[in-house]
C-alpha cells in the first residue's frame, strides 16, 4: 500500500513516516474490517469489546510504503494527521470496483456487501 503524502517541510522524517502508517493501517481498518454491530430492539453494541470488534492485524497488513512529497521549497510545515486515512479508503473501495465491478458505499466494504452488489446488478461472484 503506496500513499504519498504532502506535508511541506517534514520536522521529523521518522515521525511523519509513522503518522502516514497509521493513516493507512486506520483506512485498512475503516475500510475492510470495522463494524459496530447494534441490537435494533434494544440499541446496546453486540461486539463492544476488542475480541469481537474485528481490527487489522499484521497478517491483514499489506506492507506499508510512506511517500513524503518534500520536493517544493516551501517553508511551511503543514498537518498530516487524519490526511493519510482520506485517499486510502477511496483507493480500497476502487480497487474492489475494478476487481469485480461491485461499487460499494457504505463502511466496511465486506463480502456480503459485495454479493449483493452483484446480485442486484444480475451478476455472480
Amino acid at each position: 500500500m503506496l500513499q504519498v503524502q504532502d506535508g511541506g517541510l517534514p520536522l521529523n522524517r521518522l515521525t511523519m513516516e509513522s503518522q502516514i502508517n497509521g493513516g493507512m493501517i486506520q483506512a485498512l481498518g475503516m475500510a475492510l474490517f470495522e463494524a459496530r454491530v447494534m441490537d435494533a430492539d434494544l440499541g446496546l453494541q453486540l461486539n463492544p469489546s476488542l475480541m469481537d470488534y474485528k481490527l487489522p492485524g499484521s497478517l491483514e497488513m499489506p506492507e506499508l510504503i510512506p511517500l513524503i512529497d518534500d520536493d517544493d521549497k516551501r517553508e511551511a510545515v503543514i498537518g498530516i494527521a487524519e490526511a493519510a486515512i482520506i485517499p486510502a479508503i477511496g483507493a480500497i473501495a476502487n480497487a474492489v470496483f475494478n476487481a469485480c465491478g461491485a461499487r460499494i458505499r457504505e463502511l466496511p466494504i465486506a463480502p456480503d456487501k459485495i454479493l449483493m452488489a452483484l446480485a442486484k446488478e444480475g451478476r455472480s461472484a
